[in-house]
């Protein structure tokens, strides 16, 4: 088990900050849960990461059809997504 951070600037998120953040903190089987907390302009990002998950390392080596199902994935969590145009990026 490990424990990742990741520490973004607010003014980062672009968009509809509420809808970023829904993400974020949304429980979901396919994704990892994340704790997020927002101090002094910052977010800080905490992910527990255990062994029923795959590392990113196998994500990069899949072909780009399961890298889409990925996305897909995310556009099945909010109906309010089916309306809306954003960006991904898929990285650790």
């Amino acid at each position: 088990m490990e424990v990742q951070k990741i520490e973004l600037v607010v003014g980062d998120i672009k968009g509809n900050r509420e809808i970023a953040y829904a993400l974020l903190t949304a429980i979901q089987p396919y994704f990892v849960n994340q704790n997020v907390i927002e101090e002094e302009g910052k977010l800080t990002i905490e992910s527990l990461l255990t062994d029923e998950y795959y590392s990113w390392d196998k994500l990069t080596t899949m072909i780009e059809e399961e890298k889409l199902r990925h996305l897909i994935n995310v556009g099945q969590l909010f109906n309010s997504l089916k309306d809306s145009i954003y960006t991904y990026e898929l990285s650790p």
